[in-house]
């Protein structure tokens, strides 16, 4: 099966869930972001994120996607956007310092604090 550059890429940096995230967030479009309900989640903001924020501003975007898959989505998938806050934050980067996991609390502290903005 024949991928273009971008697909072997997150192939290489990612897992087989971080490559199918990353090829449904391609799909998105502009009638689906111009029609966000204001009480959205967290899975489908960091959806439309991903498509606007991302694959913009990353070189390698999919190791950030993997990074929020394994972290942050089990804690605050459901949770809607405007209930996000500063303690609920803390509480997942706590967890990965206190797991010896340094630089993966500050890649999802910089991942957050880029999404909230």
């Amino acid at each position: 099966m024949a991928f273009d550059i971008e697909t072997q890429k997150a192939i290489e940096n990612g897992s087989a869930e971080t490559v199918s995230y990353i090829s449904g967030c391609k799909t998105v479009t502009g009638h689906q972001i111009l029609n966000t309900p204001d009480d959205i989640n967290f899975r489908d903001a960091f959806r439309l994120f991903t498509r606007l924020s991302l694959f913009v501003t990353r070189r390698r975007p999919e190791i950030a996607v993997q990074c929020v898959l394994h972290h942050i989505m089990p804690s605050l998938a459901d949770t809607p956007v405007a209930k996000i806050n500063r303690i609920l934050i803390n509480r997942i980067v706590n967890a990965a310092v206190l797991d010896g996991k340094i630089v993966m609390a500050r890649r999802i502290f910089s991942l957050m604090k880029q999404f909230l903005n």
